[in-house]
């Protein structure tokens, strides 16, 4: 009887065990700056917890479009310009997660291209580079806009840090959902590989491309002796950097899958030698670096200015400065090393 007792009261404890576990991968939502809700498909968002520095406001006087849960962007919290960074660390397990951050412009002063501008760095990764809220909103005040990034926690907190650039930094809601092992990967993803993902990358910094669906466009600043590299691509054999610039630009990288090779993965990789060990995505810590997205597509016809080689092999030799098209990328805020650049104020 007593063995049976002492079994049963360990059935409690493990079951009491599991229960609290799930519990803690469960999401968080943070209402920042303001207090516990319940929105409109059932979510409970916690009062402004976790954070570190800042301070609020709050402005009822008008609508947040974009959103059926007004109250919850209608308060925020910032950083006052005398103070120190504001930083949330919110308690995880270790694990993959889902760190998504909402904003609404409500502040009348703000409400212009570059009024407010900083920078969100997500347990030491650079997530966002001068995120202007307006400009993400549409160039429109009190109006939703969502940035949302992949991170691997490997200890018990999810550090967010914002730095300013010009203004204030703020944030009205902060939400961490547990991604699943199973989850499908990122609809752009074409592939998913068994690579060593050593070292960790390190999001942003790391990212030479980045996809929006079914496309690829770089973000790199051909360091490592990456430029100058042939490539065999459907117009004939080219350059990386001549491939590059055909390709354009694109419409921008926040928030999209990033990638530690110029081609989404697929390679070229340069001679750092990560590019070998984790060809895919930076911006989930090493459980990414196998996820690779689409190839480079050329929607347009070559043009006089581009020299390519319509050879069936590379050339023998690379040419001392690629010679380049009319097209032209805009990398900028690096260091010699190709790595992004925050200067703290």
């Amino acid at each position: 009887m007593m063995q049976g007792s002492r079994l049963l009261l360990l059935l409690v404890l493990v079951a009491a065990s599991v229960r609290f576990s799930r519990a803690q991968a469960a999401a968080k939502r943070i209402n920042c700056g303001g207090q516990a809700y319940r929105d409109s498909e059932g979510n409970n968002w916690m009062p402004d917890l976790y954070y570190q520095g800042g301070t609020t406001y709050e402005n009822t006087d008008e609508g947040i479009s974009g959103s059926v849960d007004d109250i919850l962007y209608q308060t925020e919290r910032y950083a006052p310009a005398d103070g120190p960074n504001l930083r949330y660390d919110v308690p995880v397990t270790p694990g993959v997660y889902q760190v998504r951050l909402g904003f609404s412009e409500n502040y009348g002063k703000s409400q212009k291209q570059n009024a407010r501008v900083f920078h969100v760095i997500i347990e030491d990764i650079l997530a966002f580079k001068s995120l202007d809220i307006y400009s993400e909103a549409g160039n429109l005040g009190n109006r939703k806009a969502e940035m949302s990034f992949e991170v691997h926690a490997v200890g018990g907190n999810i550090g967010i840090e914002f730095v300013p650039e010009k203004g204030n930094p703020k944030v009205n809601t902060i939400e961490i959902l547990p991604v699943s092992a199973k989850q499908a990967p990122h609809p752009d993803i074409t592939a998913v590989l068994d690579v060593r993902g050593e070292p960790r990358p390190l999001g942003r910094p790391w990212a030479d491309s980045y996809s929006v669906g079914d496309k690829c466009y770089c973000l790199t600043t051909y360091d490592h002796d990456i430029e100058g590299v042939y490539v065999e691509t459907p117009l004939g054999w080219m350059t990386v950097i001549q491939a590059c610039e055909i390709v354009g630009p694109g419409p921008g990288h926040q928030g999209r899958p990033l990638y530690n090779t110029v081609q989404c993965g697929h390679g070229p990789a340069n001679n750092a030698g990560d590019e070998h060990t984790c060809p895919g995505r930076t911006d989930m810590g090493r459980e990414g670096c196998g996820h690779i997205g689409p190839k480079w597509q050329f929607d347009v016809t070559v043009d006089s200015a581009l020299t390519v080689v319509p050879a069936a092999k590379p050339p023998s030799t690379k040419p001392s400065k690629p010679t380049r098209s009319r097209f032209t990328l805009n990398a900028g805020g690096t260091d010699d090393d190709g790595k992004l650049v925050v200067e703290e104020s």
